[in-house]
């Protein structure tokens, strides 16, 4: 950044890439509150720390402003949210080689891979997997990066409704923390370091070193500061503005109709529900239920926002949540199709079966992967993307022959959720005033579409889709 101009604007969400001595913020997220120049001309803002609150005046040229990244993913098949009995969530990647392999083919579509994290558990099994080398030159080479936030999304009652909740030892407690409390709260590489030490036998102490270091100086670091109104807010506003989410909600218990969506029945004014992946049966698919999964899904929208993130990819039920924010946005005036659309992309070659049968290493992919070619093909992704189902197959598999990783198994079928800005796009229409502004609505009251206004035009990239309301539609296909 050039000294003398002023390039940040307040609100903007920033990263401390350098800091004069002490450096105890380097790394550190914060959001610009004000900028001024200084009596030599040089801009200085006032940033807000996310953890620790503390306003510091900082040198314009000390931050890096949090933009998105082309040919980015953000991976949200990856997250382990953060709960007391982690065994169930981790088997899911400690049992196969799956995961080292889902990786290795997403990195052929994509130059950066964001794995959002609330402890760093998920290093355990990328370590596992992987191997420490291979690891570590995948983090330097920045093909794999983290967002970090702490706590847990939860269901608070006496009308709190959704919010972040963190453990925090009493004062009067005598026993050491847990280390796996500790983890979800402490500096990334301490979290990395508890995380090897405590899950992981046979690393030697130089490997956990520099893994965790490595993590550190690729991690986004986030407090998630806008989260009552990007998540909690926006969740409520999902469910009021979609047919949809109030036939699910409402039809089966008509006085719902009369509570607010902060005071959901199903929990007492002085107890907590936290999300986790796998509900307990007795509460799986209730109101509160159901609303944790949709901030959930919120939520990974706003994580991949604080990373720079362009894509995502789930295998959770974006489809509605997009055509649900189309319906509130547009008051079903626009069709759904014109805002958001469903693409498949059949026979595209199985690396990840080959990987895991052993029939293709990871080191051969890894080293196809920065050849000139598959570059090329990921530069061609990111342009042209999947609005050509064809085309991408016929790239893919270009691209694949040239490294030799063609085989006789049976391709896979992708499909992709495009964000159409066409349809929600705030054109004129007449009078030079656009049809959302004529029906008294905002893309600001939507976090989402606010993005689209300004230019965002994100994908949402899936394997499989798995629909949220099974009684209310079916298949998304």
């Amino acid at each position: 950044m050039s000294e003398g101009r002023i390039q940040l604007n307040v609100g903007q969400r920033v990263r401390i890439i350098e800091e004069e001595d002490p450096p105890i913020h380097l790394g550190k997220m914060a959001t610009v509150e004000r900028v001024e120049l200084s009596e030599e001309g040089e801009p200085i803002c006032e940033v807000r720390i996310d953890r620790s609150r503390e306003l510091v005046s900082i040198r314009q040229r000390y931050l890096k402003p949090i933009t998105t990244m082309p040919s980015s993913l953000f991976a949200n098949e990856l997250l382990l949210p953060w709960d007391p009995e982690p065994e169930e969530r981790l088997k899911r990647f400690t049992d196969s080689s799956w995961l080292a392999a889902h990786i290795f083919e997403t990195l052929l579509f994509y130059n950066h891979m964001i794995v959002p994290t609330t402890d760093y558990s998920i290093i355990v099994p990328l370590v596992h997997w992987l191997g420490a080398p291979l690891l570590s030159e995948l983090l330097s080479a920045d093909a794999i990066s983290f967002v970090r936030t702490s706590g847990m999304l939860a269901y608070i009652g006496n009308g709190v409704g959704l919010s972040m909740i963190e453990i925090i030892p009493g004062k009067e407690r005598k026993e050491p923390e847990p280390w796996w409390v500790q983890v979800h709260r402490c500096s990334p590489r301490e979290a990395v370091t508890l995380q090897l030490h405590n899950r992981l036998s046979g690393l030697e102490q130089r490997g956990v070193d520099l893994i965790a270091k490595f993590v550190e100086l690729s991690t986004i670091d986030t407090a998630l500061p806008q989260f009552k109104d990007k998540v909690a807010h926006e969740t409520y506003r999902d469910i009021q503005g979609s047919k949809l989410m109030t036939d699910y909600f409402f039809g089966k218990n008509p006085a719902i109709y009369t509570i607010a969506l902060n005071r959901l029945p199903g929990i007492e004014p002085n107890q907590t529900r936290i999300f986790t992946l796998l509900p307990k049966p007795a509460v799986a698919g209730d109101e509160i239920d159901t609303t944790l999964r949709l901030a959930m899904l919120n939520l990974e929208a706003y994580m991949a926002d604080e990373a720079g993130a362009r894509d995502m990819v789930t295998d959770r039920s974006y489809n509605q949540l997009l055509n649900a924010k189309a319906q509130r946005y547009t008051g079903g005036n626009i069709a759904q199709e014109s805002f958001s659309k469903l693409l498949t992309v059949e026979e595209v070659p199985d690396i990840v079966l080959a990987i895991m049968s052993g029939e293709v290493s990871l080191s051969e992919v890894w080293k196809f992967r920065n050849t000139r070619i598959a570059s090329e093909f990921r530069q061609w992704f990111d342009q042209v993307g999947p609005t050509n189902p064809d085309a991408l197959t016929g790239q893919y598999i270009k691209s694949l022959k040239s490294g030799g990783f063609l085989s006789g198994r049976k391709g896979k079928v992708l499909r992709f959720i495009i964000l159409q800005a066409v349809g929600a796009s705030l054109i004129p229409v007449t009078s030079g005033v656009s049809f959302i502004v004529s029906m008294g609505l905002s893309a600001v009251d939507c976090f989402l579409l606010d993005k689209v206004r300004l230019g965002f035009k994100p994908r949402y990239f899936v394997d499989e889709l798995r629909t949220l309301f099974p009684e209310h539609g079916g298949s998304n296909n």
